[in-house]
C-alpha cells in the first residue's frame, strides 16, 4: 500500500470516528440536557410544593390568629357586661330602703360566731349598725370608706361581710349559671 493509499484510509478511518464522536456526543450532550431539564422540573414542583404548604401554613396561621383576637374581643365584652351587672348590683344594694338595710344588716349579724369581736362598719351602713350591734361584739369608730355591710374580727376569726366581697364572692359561686343568664349556653 502507498503512503497515499494509507494516507487516505487514516483519514477516512479519523473521520468515520470523529462522526462517531460527534454523535456519541450529541447524544450525550442531548441525554444531559434532558436529565438537568429533568432535575430542573423537580426542584421546580419541589419549590412550589413547599410555597404551597408554607402558604397553607401561614393562612392557617392567620385564621387562627384571627380567631383568637375575636374570641378575645367576646370575652372582654362579655367581661365588660359582668363588671357593669356586678356594678349596678353593688348600686341596688347599697340604695336599699332603711328596712331592707336593716334586715340585711340583721341578717349579715346572725352570721357572726357568738365570741366577742369587733366590727368594722362600712362608712355606707355606720349608723345603722350603730343600732343594731349588741354585746358581745363592739362597733369600731374606724369606718371603710365608700362600702357597704361590715367586717368582724376576733381573736379566732375575721369574716369580711362587705357588699364588694359579698358581691365577688357570690359571682365567683354563680359565675357560670350568671354567664348562662346574660349570654345563653
Amino acid at each position: 500500500m502507498s503512503f497515499e493509499a494509507l494516507k487516505k484510509e487514516i483519514l477516512g478511518e479519523a473521520r468515520t470516528r470523529s462522526g462517531l464522536v460527534r454523535t456519541e456526543l450529541k447524544e450525550q450532550r442531548k441525554q444531559e440536557e434532558a436529565r438537568i431539564t429533568a432535575r430542573a422540573r423537580a426542584i421546580e414542583e419541589s419549590i412550589l410544593e413547599q410555597a404551597e404548604s408554607e402558604g397553607s401554613r401561614q393562612a392557617e396561621h392567620l385564621r387562627q390568629e384571627t380567631g383568637l383576637r375575636a374570641r378575645s374581643a367576646v370575652l372582654l365584652a362579655k367581661q365588660e357586661e359582668l363588671d357593669a351587672l356586678k356594678g349596678s348590683l353593688r348600686e341596688a344594694l347599697l340604695g336599699q330602703s332603711e328596712a331592707e338595710v336593716k334586715h340585711l344588716l340583721s341578717a349579715l349579724l346572725k352570721l357572726l360566731p357568738k365570741e366577742a369581736g369587733e366590727i368594722t362598719a362600712g362608712a355606707l351602713h355606720a349608723e345603722m349598725l350603730k343600732k343594731l350591734v349588741k354585746k358581745p361584739y363592739s362597733l369600731s369608730e374606724a369606718t371603710i370608706k365608700g362600702e357597704g355591710g361590715f367586717v368582724f374580727a376576733s381573736q379566732d376569726a375575721e369574716m369580711d361581710l362587705t357588699m364588694t366581697h359579698l358581691l365577688n364572692q357570690l359571682f365567683i359561686t354563680k359565675r357560670a349559671e350568671i354567664a348562662r343568664f346574660l349570654f345563653g349556653s
